[in-house]
């Protein structure tokens, strides 16, 4: 084989592997962000060793939720229950921050600076070693979004604010199979925002 063909070769084997790479990261990170502060959506279980104790709340839609305030009172959980009969399963959870004219009774998640989902998706600003030595913010901006869970299903910009949306139909779960839908809203590049839903796929039918 004479060089010039072993470097094409070498190219082609390459490129092959660099793309066969990028597939498997990306068909990874289609996988959907389930579960905040350790609650998992659909799951009972993980809802009942954080939620054992709390009382949900009745909202004007007729649903049931609880609220919970970061230790610093400047973030809030919710999440909502599929009914009063199944204070445990929860279909969506929401988190967002608040201001000081936000005067709402929740209960206090302790030792919770901010509520993280499993992938390392947060609101606000965590230390980081490049952000102790450097001053580098460690912060979750738009791209941290697309870097963990890749491509979205919709992005939408206005301005200095961003929405970035994912929807993922058929996932199975251990109380059965829903569509999934993930929010996650930006203003000025910084993380004000995020939202994870579960519908059970015959409730889904019935909306259309």
């Amino acid at each position: 084989m004479t060089k010039q063909r072993y470097f094409r070769f070498a190219l082609c084997a390459g490129v092959i592997a660099v793309l066969g790479f990028s597939a498997l990261a990306q068909e990874k990170n289609t996988l959907p962000e389930l579960s905040v502060a350790g609650i998992k959506l659909g799951d009972r279980d993980s809802a009942k060793a954080f939620l054992n104790g709390y009382s949900m709340r009745k909202q004007d839609d007729g649903r049931f939720a609880y609220f919970f305030y970061n230790e610093f009172g400047t973030q809030v959980m919710k999440l909502t229950a599929t009914s009063a009969e199944e204070p445990y399963f929860i279909t969506e959870i929401e988190v967002f921050t608040v201001g000081r004219s936000y005067q709402e009774q929740h209960y206090v998640a302790k030792d919770m600076g901010a509520f993280t989902t499993e992938s390392g998706i947060f609101i606000g600003q965590k230390a980081s070693v490049s952000s102790v030595m450097f001053g580098v913010p460690n912060r979750i901006g738009p791209k941290d979004i697309v870097k963990k869970k890749g491509e979205p299903s919709k992005q939408e910009k206005n301005g200095k604010d961003e929405t970035i949306m994912y929807a993922l139909p058929n996932i199975k779960l251990s109380g059965g199979e829903f569509d999934y839908d993930a929010r996650y809203e930006f203003s000025k590049n910084k993380l004000k925002k995020f939202s994870l839903k579960i519908v059970e796929k015959e409730k889904a039918k019935a909306l259309f």
